[in-house]
């Protein structure tokens, strides 16, 4: 078993799910990275586009906070996952996931698949990851985007 977590559902639609449409019972099973995590598993994290912008940093964001966009409650707190696991589900867990091994992180012998960010995810805070921005894309060592 492999999950990847729709983490915009926490977001975006917590509080309509919690609200108005499963309750808070059903609603505080969405998306539990930290159980997925505790049971031995690699999970991934997704944006499903184009229901939700692509912004990988905004869903490990919200792995962690699992803060709601509406009323900034906090949805199952025993689920947010650690900062670093949150990064990984989005670096190394994600192209294990895919049967990339050869992607998501920097070492010898690896594709320099990468991107140049505004801040580093790994030194900051969470809170602040989804108003990081992208200004360079590089695909095997070849600029592929640049802002």
């Amino acid at each position: 078993i492999s999950p990847s977590f729709l983490m915009n559902h926490v977001f975006y639609w917590g509080a309509a799910f919690r609200d108005t449409i499963l309750g808070p019972e059903r609603t505080n099973r969405l998306d539990r990275v930290a159980s997925a995590y505790a049971a031995g598993l690699r999970p991934s994290l997704h944006s499903d586009y184009n229901v939700s912008k692509v912004h990988p940093l905004q869903s490990a964001r919200t792995a962690v906070l699992r803060q709601l966009q509406a009323d900034g409650s906090v949805l199952n707190p025993a689920e947010c996952a650690t900062p670093a696991q949150a990064l990984t589900a989005i670096t190394t867990g994600a192209a294990w996931q895919i049967h990339a091994d050869d992607r998501g992180s920097l070492e010898v012998g690896k594709r320099a698949d990468y991107a140049v960010a505004s801040a580093d995810p790994w030194t900051s805070d969470a809170d602040g990851w989804d108003k990081i921005t992208v200004n360079e894309t590089y695909i095997d060592g070849t600029l592929a985007f640049q802002a």
